[in-house]
């Protein structure tokens, strides 16, 4: 299993590089984590656009970084 993390400040463009990797690797099983201190719908426009498994997981006041990790 390889794990791919993307971090970045708010609007610096992970989603966008995200869909482009999705979209050149659809031949590999992809499962896509939504990490975030709000809520977003991310995963589930990800889900539907790209028809793979999503998760959604907020952390709230804890750094999301820190939240993924453990």
């Amino acid at each position: 299993m390889k794990i791919i993390i993307f971090g970045g400040t708010p609007g610096s463009g992970k989603t966008s590089i995200i869909k482009f990797i999705i979209k050149e690797l659809k031949s590999l099983k992809i499962h896509y984590v939504k990490f975030d201190v709000l809520n977003t719908d991310d995963d589930l426009l990800i889900k539907q656009k790209f028809g793979i498994s999503t998760e959604n997981k907020i952390s709230g006041e804890a750094c999301p970084d820190h939240y993924a990790a453990l």
